[in-house]
């Protein structure tokens, strides 16, 4: 039968088996845990906690909105950049790696921002905020699992760092790795791009990190409130770093929703603490309800026609 499968179906096949990998780990450790075991972890939140977090999505989206304004050159109306948000997020959620959430470039060229522009702001967003949870990552995996895992992971990140910046500063290496409209994005861009990032003030560069530290601090904040909601006698501190160390697989088109690599990590990392591999698994439960309402959410958000 596989056969007969087209030619330019195979690899659309091929990325979903792929993608299924993550279902795979989820089930294998929902057996070794036990779905009741889970289930009874899960049924002790406190529903306070859920609705204290809930709202703080919300305000999220609204400092990452400011953080926007400061990257442009230009000024969009804030309740037009709090849906492109709103509504980024919500595609973001359900793509590999949230890759998803580059749509906001469509939204932001359509408000009148130039294509290099609105790609600059959002790559410079976006790896901002997946810059500083990876060091966060790393300072986890030394305090949760010693010295010398850091200092692999500190590694493996200079190793993957190194290599996104020759990609980056090479108009010969992203051609070859872009593919689709990216690749179109490249050919026509490239150079504009560069020149734009080039020309951002160091002033700008201070307040988009400012406001990255915020959204970041209040995306943990939540997952801290989801936590305390289970019991769990965890600091804010130790939350954001193994939050940041289970959100670094998502990079990985292995996963729809980070499904089973966050739930592997985080059951790694409370087992090595003693707080039980069924209470990671249960708060990457809760996570992942958190995402889906967030995102429903966000749906609500799509930006008009008169709008773009």
């Amino acid at each position: 039968m596989i056969r007969h499968i087209r030619n330019g179906d195979a690899p659309l096949k091929t990325r979903w088996l792929v993608r299924c990998i993550g279902f795979v780990i989820f089930a294998y450790l929902l057996h070794r845990i036990g779905p009741e075991k889970l289930w009874e972890t899960i049924r002790s939140v406190r529903p306070i906690h859920v609705g204290l977090a809930l709202p703080i999505f919300f305000v999220m989206i609204w400092i990452k909105s400011i953080k926007v304004q400061c990257l442009l050159r230009r000024t969009v109306p804030p309740m037009d950049l709090y849906r492109f948000y709103a509504f980024g997020f919500s595609v973001g959620s359900i793509t590999p790696g949230r890759i998803g959430e580059f749509s906001k470039i469509v939204f932001l060229t359509r408000a009148g921002v130039p294509l290099a522009e609105a790609v600059s702001v959002i790559v410079i967003d976006r790896l901002s905020d997946v810059g500083l949870m990876i060091a966060l990552a790393v300072a986890g995996v030394s305090v949760f699992f010693g010295p010398v895992a850091g200092w692999i992971g500190l590694g493996v990140t200079g190793v993957i760092l190194a290599a996104a910046m020759a990609v980056m500063a090479s108009e010969r290496l992203l051609k070859q790795f872009a593919r689709g409209k990216l690749r179109e994005l490249v050919d026509l861009e490239g150079s504009s791009i560069r020149t734009y990032i080039g020309t951002i003030p160091a002033r700008t560069w201070a307040s988009a990190g400012v406001w990255t530290v915020v959204y970041l601090g209040l995306y943990y904040l939540q997952m801290w409130i989801l936590a305390k909601g289970l019991g769990l006698s965890i600091g804010y501190g130790h939350t954001a770093m193994a939050i940041s160390a289970a959100a670094v697989p998502a990079i990985l088109p292995i996963s729809v929703f980070n499904v089973g690599p966050r739930d592997a990590v985080l059951a790694a990392i409370f087992s090595s603490m003693g707080w039980g591999a069924e209470s990671g698994m249960a708060l990457s439960t809760l996570i992942l309800a958190l995402f889906l309402i967030n995102g429903a959410f966000g749906l609500f958000f799509l930006p008009r026609k008169s709008e773009t």
